[in-house]
């Protein structure tokens, strides 16, 4: 009997323990307003979804920037979007436009191109020159009854002056050695003081054979002058002869204090080297590119074309 009521007694108070509990559970979520299982989604409920942004169709091209002496119509392989492109950090810097300049003279634009000055490095313009272009050639008509010269400087801000290592070549064609007289050449390392070397053909001063030459243009508005060793009045080279109202190529590739000069008739032999030389004394380190006249007296006509230069050593621009 007494076991019985023993029973009942822990029954009950184990029934009255799990009351109270309960009792204390719904208190503290109701208070706290706690929920000890997840809400359920309700089935008239639908999620929140957030728009991926869209992309017009075709997608827009982003601008291009134009650097100064680049034609973009001559790089197809940049026809892709510059907006979808990725940039890598490890992708090379491209070279700066700058570092290259061609000429095809395709309009009388192509003379806004240069620096003109005359003999004497005084500044002028193309028509003062009487430089012209047409059907893709730059030209130079001597006027009647005179003479014509001129160097012409391609713009420091289409190639950078301050490069020392380049290669720069173009095609010459010149009528006649009129009046015993005429030079055409390739400057480089060309300043605005005057300075500069030229690789040139020259009959002037009644050359009985022109001959091949390296000039080096010094002094206040290059108003003195002197040769490379072994490149000067009756040392310049004679050969390869060049045969009047033919086209030739020339070509310096100037590297430190040393240049290479190339001349190519177009007769299947390519490229010959003409000098191969340093300065001795003080050289010019760096500068511009262009072109140089003397004499070319009435009647005659020089031609020029497929100008171009790059700098040494450098990849190409895209």
């Amino acid at each position: 009997m007494e076991s019985s009521k023993s029973s009942r007694g822990l029954w009950t108070l184990l029934a009255f323990s799990l009351l109270l509990n309960a009792v204390l559970l719904v208190f503290i979520t109701r208070h706290f307003q706690i929920s000890i299982y997840p809400k359920p989604l309700a089935l008239s409920q639908t999620p929140t979804v957030v728009p991926l942004p869209t992309l017009p169709n075709p997608i827009p091209k982003a601008p291009v920037v134009q650097h100064e002496g680049e034609d973009r119509t001559t790089s197809p392989q940049r026809e892709y979007s510059e907006a979808v492109r990725p940039v890598f950090p490890h992708e090379p810097v491209p070279v700066k436009v700058s570092h290259e300049f061609s000429d095809e003279f395709p309009s009388e634009d192509s003379l806004d191109h240069f620096v003109w000055t005359n003999e004497n490095f005084g500044y002028s313009d193309a028509a003062a020159q009487q430089c012209t272009v047409s059907n893709s050639e730059l030209l130079q008509t001597a006027p009647p009854g005179g003479r014509a010269s001129v160097y012409a400087v391609v713009h420091s801000a289409l190639f950078d002056w301050s490069l020392s290592d380049y290669i720069v070549e173009a095609d010459f064609k010149l009528e006649h050695w009129s009046g015993k007289s005429g030079l055409f050449g390739l400057l480089f390392r060309s300043a605005s003081n005057g300075n500069a070397y030229v690789f040139q053909l020259n009959s002037c001063n009644d050359r009985k054979i022109p001959q091949w030459q390296i000039e080096k243009r010094t002094g206040p508005n290059g108003g003195s002058y002197t040769f490379l060793p072994g490149s000067g009045f009756g040392m310049g080279a004679n050969d390869p002869v060049y045969p009047l109202g033919s086209w030739v190529h020339l070509k310096v590739v100037a590297l430190g204090n040393h240049c290479d000069c190339y001349v190519n008739l177009y007769d299947g032999k390519g490229d010959q080297k003409v000098f191969s030389l340093s300065d001795p004394g003080v050289p010019f380190s760096n500068g511009g590119v262009g072109i140089r006249t003397l004499w070319l007296v009435d009647p005659n006509q020089l031609h020029v074309r497929h100008f171009h230069v790059k700098a040494a050593g450098s990849p190409i621009a895209f």
